[in-house]
């Protein structure tokens, strides 16, 4: 019994180990506290609308370039929250795109993004 059990913990935790994520630009927008809805001012805005913005614009980089590399953070200006949603919607673009290029390649994730900017121009 004991051996059976084991050779199933070791099968499950084998398989889980290789688990691929899969090809995706899908990711979570995490807002601050302190720019949340609700905030002091209503005319302040959306930090995710403009992380969302940040995120795009490296996405379209890499799509220019899939070897692009700047290490540059991006600067936004306007409100407060406009400057630290671009700038976080593009550091976490830009680690995105090279997790999926160390699991998939260059060529792949070129091919992938490549398939957003043809829906747009429809």
């Amino acid at each position: 019994m004991i051996k059976c059990t084991s050779i199933f913990l070791v099968l499950a935790a084998c398989g889980c180990a290789h688990t691929t994520r899969p090809l995706t630009l899908a990711h979570e927008i995490e807002v601050p506290k302190q720019w949340r809805t609700g905030s002091e001012s209503p005319h302040h805005p959306d930090f995710g609308v403009i992380q969302r913005r940040g995120w795009w614009i490296a996405v379209e980089r890499y799509m220019e370039d899939i070897e692009f590399d700047d290490p540059s953070p991006l600067v936004m200006s306007g409100w407060p929250e406009e400057a630290a949603g671009g700038a976080d919607g593009y550091y976490y673009a830009r680690e995105r795109m090279e997790q999926l290029i160390r699991s998939f390649g260059k060529q792949r994730v070129s091919e992938y993004i490549h398939k957003f900017k043809l829906a747009g121009r429809k």
